[in-house]
């Protein structure tokens, strides 16, 4: 099932999981022992969410399968030499990846079932779904993962990414006129009107990304980081020994 993934020997190192904050094409890979299949994922909900992107309904709202599947062996026909896919379900499930989120966006955790057991997640790596590279119906991560390591600082799995560029720090200096005006009272001025910001480059996965940190954090490039993600926002990162959370 295209929701697998493999690293560049073919070795399983995890499914797409979930969502990245902010970002429709970007997936975040849980990093485990553990396979997609339908006890993880919900091919119904993928079914019909395709069928509504692809007008497969009838007046009932019940999904026309001969029409469906007229459109996944046409496309799948068309995308062979590409995804190395013959599987008209894993099409299915490629397709809902891939295309779908253009045709009326359904976020990926309403395709996932609730019985996945985190405790047996390592971490995630990113994956642009724009850039994707399928072999035998698998996606494959042609990159270096060495950037992952045994070490995290929480409860729950972090982001692991490598920092690829030179970080570059920007402080600001708020005059008392600025403070004022931009709302802040007297008792800011008290050696605290500096705001601290590190701006990194970042490769996870198949994805570069340019972070902006609330922080001054001391990295360097070729660094390895971790990123730790609450809600929809990252709350904490940890490098090079050092926590920092904001």
């Amino acid at each position: 099932m295209p929701f697998n993934i493999c690293d560049a020997g073919g070795n399983h190192i995890g499914f797409i999981h979930r969502q990245y904050p902010g970002d429709n094409n970007i997936f975040l890979v849980a990093l485990t022992e553990l396979e997609a299949d339908d006890t993880i994922v919900d091919i119904t909900k993928v079914e019909t969410h395709v069928a509504n992107a692809y007008n497969c309904k009838n007046l009932l709202g019940k999904v026309n399968r001969d029409k469906l599947n007229d459109i996944l062996d046409s496309k799948m026909r068309e995308c062979r030499e590409q995804t190395g896919i013959t599987d008209r379900r894993d099409f299915l499930v490629y397709l809902y990846l891939k295309d779908t989120f253009t045709k009326g966006y359904l976020p990926l955790e309403k395709a996932m079932r609730d019985s996945i057991d985190v405790s047996k997640i390592k971490g995630y790596l990113l994956l642009d779904i724009r850039k994707i590279k399928l072999r035998d119906g698998k996606i494959y991560l042609d990159f270096d993962l060495d950037y992952i390591d045994d070490e995290t600082v929480g409860s729950s799995p972090p982001v692991f990414a490598k920092i690829v560029d030179y970080p570059v720090l920007h402080t600001d200096i708020m005059g008392t006129a600025d403070g004022l005006i931009f709302g802040a009272n007297l008792t800011d001025f008290g050696g605290r009107n500096h705001a601290h910001t590190t701006t990194l480059k970042l490769l996870s996965g198949n994805c570069e990304k340019e972070l902006d940190l609330p922080v001054y954090v001391q990295a360097r490039k070729g660094m390895s980081i971790q990123l730790y993600i609450e809600g929809n926002k990252i709350n904490k990162v940890f490098c090079d020994g050092v926590i920092y959370k904001f």
